[in-house]
């Protein structure tokens, strides 16, 4: 049987909410958080990108930075 990431990232976060009480996200932020997975797992998916594509990205990067994301420090992570 094989095994999407999505699904095992899903996995994951079930036990790990089990072992520690529970979700601290609002569902909401539980949503954002599914689609960023599945945003993640498209691009990859995708294999090479298109540039094209070049608007899609900003509008993604614009979203998190409106959001309070500090996107110098999470470039910093990858």
């Amino acid at each position: 049987m094989k095994i999407t990431r999505k699904q095992l990232k899903k996995l994951i976060k079930e036990e790990l909410n089990e072992q520690f009480g529970g979700s601290q996200l609002t569902p909401e932020q539980e949503k954002v958080e599914n689609m960023c997975f599945e945003l993640a797992d498209a691009i990859h998916s995708m294999g090479q990108s298109n540039p094209e594509m070049t608007d899609a990205y900003l509008q993604v990067l614009r979203a998190f930075q409106q959001a309070g994301v500090n996107l110098k420090n999470l470039t910093m992570l990858v």
